[in-house]
């Protein structure tokens, strides 16, 4: 799957990650749209990060 990672200061880049493997009692969600919150903006224009991919805003389905 594809996801926008925050890795490094004032740098993005879409790259594949794994699928996720749910642990019992965790769903997997087929995520529709996502968008860019306040957060991510400070962390990026601001050059604090951390290399990860953040999910705040999003609309998702349920699935498995």
């Amino acid at each position: 799957m594809q996801a926008l990672v925050l890795s490094g200061p004032r740098r993005m880049s879409l790259e594949s990650v794994p699928e996720p493997t749910p642990a019992p009692h965790e769903a997997v969600v087929q995520v529709d749209f996502a968008g860019i919150c306040g957060t991510d903006v400070e962390l990026f224009v601001n050059e604090h990060f951390l290399h990860s991919v953040n999910l705040s805003e999003a609309l998702a389905r349920c699935g498995r």
